[in-house]
């Protein structure tokens, strides 16, 4: 399908294609992409009954660790998208940590969902999960979700156990709390889509003066 009126260049000085527009961190719409369903994802963890539930909760710094792989996360300003404590175990935090993918990114033209749900959450375990388990002695969950809405299987997991708490507390339907659930995520990611699409870019601002406003009305009232 063709989208009208799209601009021909982008604020960055790109060309302004849909593959662009998706992936340009220009204006911060990828990172809100990005933080939106992470921010949803704590607000349902808390309405489960889950009292400890924390936004980039920092991990604790390293006293001399060394880890197996080198791709794993050593700064000491490390932090995971979300904690909620109890959710395996009582007392134990989880950590999660969350990656929005455009799935119709070029380099992924060939990659079934299946195969791009493994390689990001394998991504996400060497970046954080060896960390997790011996520093926080916690426990880590990838969520993986396609700008598309689909999601992989350690989100979906995590959903159905959220929703499941949900329904019980409420009293009300499993089926009718997990298909809310998966709109409220759909709308989100939907939302993102369109501002990537037609938010503006632009890099400066003017500067708002209240006082032109003043001298604007004066000029009015001499008239």
């Amino acid at each position: 399908m063709r989208i009208p009126e799209l601009p021909e260049s982008c604020a960055c000085g790109k060309r302004f294609t849909i593959d662009h527009a998706n992936t340009c961190h220009v204006g911060g719409f990828i990172n809100m992409r990005h933080n939106d369903p992470c921010r949803l994802f704590a607000s349902l963890a808390r309405r489960a009954g889950y009292k400890d539930v924390a936004l980039e909760p920092r991990l604790q710094g390293l006293d001399g660790e060394t880890f197996s792989l080198k791709t794993a996360n050593i700064s000491e300003d490390a932090r995971c998208d979300v904690r909620v404590n109890g959710f395996f175990q009582k007392g134990k935090n989880c950590y999660f940590d969350m990656m929005v993918s455009y799935a119709g990114a070029t380099s992924y033209q060939n990659d079934e969902p299946a195969e791009l749900y493994k390689k990001f959450a394998n991504l996400k375990r060497r970046h954080y999960k060896e960390r997790v388990e011996r520093v926080e002695d916690g426990d880590f969950v990838p969520l993986i979700i396609l700008s598309s809405g689909s999601m992989g299987p350690e989100m979906s997991c995590a959903l159905k156990s959220l929703c499941r708490n949900i329904a019980e507390r409420g009293k009300r339907r499993y089926s009718d709390i997990a298909a809310i659930t998966r709109a409220s995520f759909s709308f989100t990611l939907a939302r993102a889509a369109l501002l990537c699409l037609r938010g503006s870019r632009v890099t400066s601002r003017r500067l708002f003066d209240p006082l032109g406003n003043i001298d604007l009305a004066v000029a009015d009232l001499d008239l």
